[in-house]
């Protein structure tokens, strides 16, 4: 049985995949065990590394248009690593070398781009009619082609 509000949530956000939902999740996920897992473990550079190579890009390419699998992978891997490399410049000029602050801002873009897909998916686009994309002088002008 819906609420109200889950109503709302479902027109205003779109359809929320168990994909969406956990690539929104695991920059956190990646932060908890970068926080709960030793230090140098593997569990925990497999983690880090899948993570940082693969899933901001992920989110971010979801809004490009459709490609084939292998380019969008491509494509991901290449955002991703480019995002993860102006947020270690960032903090790196900031004189902070914080493993965590930098997984953190990546996952809230992460979240934020998947999140932001779910919202522009519950949009209805309205077409667009031929007859506004044609160009008509204003009002009191002389059209010098009639």
């Amino acid at each position: 049985m819906k609420t109200a509000i889950t109503r709302h949530l479902g027109e205003s956000l779109g359809a929320v995949e168990p994909r969406g939902l956990a690539l929104a999740s695991s920059g956190w996920i990646t932060l908890l065990g970068v926080q709960f897992l030793p230090s140098g473990s593997i569990p925990r550079i497999l983690l880090v590394v899948g993570f940082l190579l693969v899933c901001p890009g992920l989110a971010v390419v979801a809004h490009l248009p459709e490609q084939d699998p292998a380019e969008r992978l491509t494509v991901a891997v290449a955002v991703s690593m480019s995002l993860s490399l102006l947020t270690s410049v960032a903090f790196t000029v900031m004189s902070n070398g914080s493993l965590s602050g930098r997984l953190a801002v990546l996952a809230g873009i992460t979240t934020v781009a998947v999140v932001a897909g779910w919202a522009g998916a519950g949009r209805r686009r309205r077409p667009v009619v031929e007859e506004e994309l044609e160009c008509h002088p204003p009002e009191g002008t002389i059209n010098a082609h009639h």
